[in-house]
């Protein structure tokens, strides 16, 4: 069993593009609430710091997105599984939709710099576009790991079976020691 995939590898996959979706969220929430604050004229926090922490959460997005890659790519190639067409489509409309959640989030980094009196709706707008991609995102990347993920369920619960097969084998045999083998009865011979 040592060499086959643990199912829960699907659940790390699962939560790192979770992640680093969210991480992209966030780029456009505070983009959104530095937009508002700019409008009543006090500043939330000075442009310096704005665009480290909006720098920070899109790196930490796209380092997450590469880790999730890396794990797909390596559960898949551990499988020796080759996509199906549909597979390949859903995979290739999962990068689109990760290519415009980026160049949303990076409008709304710069975002700053373009500031007019209306600029929190426009952050809104692109920020509801960004959760149905991403809500897209996630529908898709679930749809194409079926496949890989019920052969992955099947080799870890057939070792499974394999193995309470044997446990059973090995209480039965113990069983059939116990019911010959009588302590008390051993010591009243030796005396």
């Amino acid at each position: 069993m040592n060499d086959k995939i643990n199912p829960r590898s699907f659940m790390l996959v699962k939560f790192l593009l979770t992640l680093g979706l969210i991480f992209n969220y966030t780029i456009s929430l505070i983009a959104f609430v530095n937009a508002i604050n700019w409008k009543n004229k006090n500043q939330l926090m000075d442009t310096y710091i704005y665009i480290s922490v909006e720098t920070l959460l899109l790196i930490s997005s796209i380092v997450c997105l590469l880790i999730f890659y890396f794990v797909r790519r390596d559960i898949n190639k551990k499988l020796k599984h080759n996509y199906t067409k549909k597979e390949k489509y859903q995979i290739l409309l999962i990068i689109f939709f990760l290519i415009l959640v980026f160049t949303i989030s990076f409008i709304n980094l710069f975002s700053i710099m373009f500031l007019f009196i209306n600029i929190y709706i426009f952050i809104v707008s692109l920020l509801c576009f960004q959760l149905l991609f991403g809500i897209t995102i996630s529908i898709l990347e679930s749809f194409s790991r079926l496949s890989e993920q019920s052969i992955v369920n099947r080799q870890w619960f057939e070792n499974e079976d394999e193995l309470k097969k044997d446990s059973k084998k090995l209480k039965v045999k113990i069983s059939e020691k116990k019911d010959d083998f009588n302590p008390f009865m051993q010591e009243e011979k030796d005396d």
